[in-house]
C-alpha cells in the first residue's frame, strides 16, 4: 500500500477542490501518474486532473452546472472546466491500460 496526497478535502461540511479534482473512492480502479513528495513517505498526483483516471468505468466526465451540490456530482470523476481535455486523456488511458 502507498499513501497518496489528493488535492481536495472536506472542511466543515464544505468540499474544497483544486481545478475540479474529485477524490478517489474504494470502488474505483485507477491509473495514477505520481511524483514523490518532499517527506518521502507519500506520493502526489501529477497535475490537478491529468494524473488520475478511473478505469473501472468508461463513463466520461460532464460539465458540472453552477449550483450543483457535491452530493449531486460526487459520482463524477472530474468536474472542472477542462472536461474536453480530461475526456480525451481518459480515452487514451482506457485504450492503453484497460
Amino acid at each position: 500500500m502507498i499513501d497518496i496526497y489528493e488535492p481536495a478535502f472536506f472542511q466543515d461540511d464544505v468540499f474544497d477542490t483544486m481545478e475540479g479534482y474529485n477524490l478517489m473512492n474504494e470502488e474505483g480502479e485507477y491509473v495514477l501518474f505520481l511524483r514523490g513528495t518532499s517527506d518521502g513517505d507519500a506520493f502526489a498526483i501529477i497535475g490537478m486532473y491529468q494524473g488520475k483516471y478511473d478505469i473501472s468505468t468508461s463513463k466520461l466526465a460532464r460539465q458540472a452546472q453552477n449550483g450543483e451540490k457535491y452530493q449531486d456530482v460526487a459520482d463524477l470523476e472530474y468536474f472542472g472546466d477542462n472536461v474536453k481535455h480530461f475526456n480525451e486523456r481518459k480515452q487514451e488511458v482506457l485504450k492503453k491500460y484497460k
